[in-house]
C-alpha cells in the first residue's frame, strides 16, 4: 500500500518527485491516485488517534494503555488492518514514479529532488515538530516549562525521534537504492509480463511467509530507528513491485482486477482474526514467536496487504477518478508532516472530558484531521517550503 510496463506518456508532464503530486502536472486519469493518497493519510492519523486511546501500539500520547475492553479491542482491530497494509501502500505508490524519474532526471537532479522532497521534512520533524510534541504531550504547558524542557529534549535529539516521518526517511533510503540498480530496474520493468490475479495470490503468501520468519527474530514492537523491522519485508516488496510496475502498470490492475474477488475473503480472513483475538484475549501471542497465533497473523496480514491494496486502488480508480479531493492532496504532504503535533495537542485539550475511549477516538478524530489538513496547506503556503511540501 517505478523504463514502466505501460507506455509513459500516461505520465508525462507529472512530477513524480513525490510525496503529492501536483493538480497543474496530474493527467485527469491518474487523480485516483492523488485522491487515494489523501484517504490513507487520513487511515495514518486516525490509527495514531485510536493508539491514543486504548489501540495496541506505542505514540507519543497515550492517554488509555491498552486492555481487553471492548472499546480497545476494537480499536486495536481497527489498527491492525491499518497496519496490515496501508504503509505498504504508500510505498507502493510512492514506487510506481520512481521509474519515470530515472528515465527523465541525471543523478544529481534525482538526488537533489529527493533530498528536497524527503530529507529536508525528517529533519524537520527531528528537531522542531518531534521536540514540540513530546513538550505538548508531557509537559506543563508553561512558558517556564518551554524555555526549560524544548532546549533540552533537543539536547537529546536522535535518529529514532523521526516519528511518523520513519516512512519519509525508510522512502528516501529506498530512492538512493533504486538509483544505485537504475539499470537493473528499467530493464525488468521494460520486460515484465502483465501480472494476474495469482501473482497478487502469490505475493500475498510470500508476503505472509517472510513477515513470519522476519518476527521469529524481530517480534512487532522490536523498532531501529523507529521503524518496526517486522513490517520492513513488506515495505521493500511493495516499493520495489511498484517500482517495476509503474503508473501504467497499476492502471491495468485496475482494468483486470474485480473488487468482490478481494473484499470478500478480506472480510472473512478479517473475522477469523476477530475469533482469534476473541479467544485469545491478548495480542502478545500474534507479535511474532513459533506459534499458530503468530503465524496465523502473519499469513492474514500478507493477504489483507494485497487485498485491501487492490480493493482500494481498484474502488478509487472507479469512483474518486476526479477533482473531487484534488485541493486535498496538496495538503495531504503536509498534513502527514505535521499530524503528530496537532492531535497530541488536540487530545490534551480534549483530555479533562470524561467520556467512553471510542466516544473520545471519534471526537478527537473529526477534529483533528481537518485541522492536520488545514496546517498541511499552510505548510504548503510558506516561503522556502512550497518546494518541499
Amino acid at each position: 500500500m517505478p523504463v514502466i510496463v505501460q507506455p509513459q506518456s500516461a505520465v508525462a508532464g507529472v512530477d513524480p518527485g513525490e510525496p503529492h503530486l501536483q493538480k497543474s502536472m496530474l493527467p485527469e486519469k491518474l487523480i485516483f491516485i492523488d485522491n487515494l493518497k489523501v484517504f490513507l493519510t487520513i487511515l495514518v492519523i486516525l490509527h495514531h488517534t485510536a493508539i491514543t486511546y486504548g489501540a495496541d501500539g506505542s505514540w507519543f500520547y497515550e492517554e488509555v494503555k491498552q486492555t481487553v475492553m471492548p472499546d480497545s479491542l476494537v480499536l486495536t482491530l481497527f489498527a491492525a488492518v491499518n497496519q496490515s497494509f496501508f504503509m505498504g501502500l504508500f510505498f507502493f505508490l510512492s514506487g510506481a514514479f520512481v521509474a519515470s524519474s530515472l528515465m527523465r532526471k541525471s543523478t544529481g537532479e534525482f538526488m537533489s529532488d529527493k533530498l528536497i522532497r524527503l530529507g529536508i521534512p525528517v529533519l524537520l520533524f527531528i528537531f522542531l515538530v518531534f521536540p514540540l510534541t513530546v513538550w505538548v504531550g508531557h509537559f506543563p504547558l508553561t512558558f517556564a516549562s518551554f524555555t526549560q524542557d524544548i532546549p533540552r529534549l533537543l539536547t537529546e535529539i536522535n535518529l529514532s525521534h523521526t516519528g511518523p516521518t520513519w516512512f519519509i526517511l525508510v522512502l528516501l533510503m529506498f530512492n538512493i537504492i533504486a538509483l544505485a540498480c537504475r539499470t537493473f530496474l528499467l530493464r525488468y520493468a521494460q520486460s515484465m509480463k502483465p501480472l494476474t490475479g495469482w501473482h497478487y495470490l502469490g505475493a500475498s503468501i510470500a508476503v505472509g511467509a517472510i513477515s513470519f520468519l522476519t518476527r521469529l527474530v524481530f517480534p512487532d514492537g522490536f523498532v531501529v530507528l523507529n521503524v518496526q523491522l517486522s513490517y520492513m519485508p513488506q515495505y521493500i516488496v511493495y516499493f520495489f513491485v511498484g517500482v517495476v510496475m509503474g503508473v501504467g502498470g497499476i492502471t491495468q490492475l485496475c482494468k483486470q482486477q474485480q473488487i468482490k474477488h478481494w473484499l470478500i475473503p478480506a472480510i472473512i480472513t478479517f473475522l477469523v482474526m476477530v475469533v482469534a483475538l476473541g479467544v485469545v484475549k491478548d495480542t502478545e501471542p500474534f507479535k511474532g514467536g513459533f506459534n499458530p497465533w503468530s503465524i496465523l497473523y502473519s499469513f492474514i496480514q500478507g493477504f489483507h496487504s494485497v487485498a485491501f491494496s487492490v480493493v482500494y486502488i481498484v474502488l478509487f480508480y472507479r469512483v474518486a477518478n476526479r477533482t473531487l479531493w484534488l485541493d486535498l492532496g496538496r495538503s495531504a504532504y503536509g498534513a502527514f508532516f505535521i499530524h503528530a503535533l496537532v492531535i497530541v495537542a488536540i487530545a490534551i485539550a480534549l483530555q479533562p472530558l470524561v467520556m467512553a475511549p471510542m466516544l473520545k477516538f471519534l471526537l478527537l478524530g473529526i477534529v483533528g484531521v481537518p485541522a492536520s489538513f488545514a496546517l498541511g496547506y499552510l505548510l504548503t503556503r510558506l516561503p522556502g517550503l512550497r518546494r518541499v511540501f
